[in-house]
């Protein structure tokens, strides 16, 4: 075993300073894109998937570390009726008065989320 044990479950990187990360966001970030779905822990990656009645997000934990609580923001097109996840079950949200609903959940190396709209 390693000295750090994460060498043994990945090849992948599972560090990236703030400016190594701001560097690969310059051109995102230049075109003004502004994402629909935002997660709290920059290793951590998530894809919003949507379909007509409901969304899909997988999402993968790059910091090969159990996470007490990961916190999205997701734009949503439509009014949600609820949230689910493969691991946690129903997960409370907040809708917000812009559009924007927030929700967290603890994340160990993956998860899927389900979202159903109105």
């Amino acid at each position: 075993s390693t000295a750090d044990g994460r060498l043994d479950r990945s090849y992948n990187p599972w560090e990236f300073s703030a400016e190594v990360r701001e560097v690969i966001l310059r051109p995102v970030r230049a075109a003004g894109i502004d994402p629909p779905l935002t997660c709290s822990v920059p290793m951590v990656d998530a894809v919003l998937l949507q379909a007509d009645n409901w969304a899909v997000i997988p999402i993968a934990n790059y910091t090969l570390t159990p996470l007490d609580k990961v916190e999205f923001s997701l734009r949503s097109p439509r009014a949600i009726a609820r949230i689910e996840s493969i691991h946690h079950g129903a997960i409370a949200f907040e809708p917000t008065e812009n559009g924007i609903v927030r929700f967290s959940l603890p994340l160990d190396a993956s998860d899927y989320i389900k979202v159903y709209y109105r």
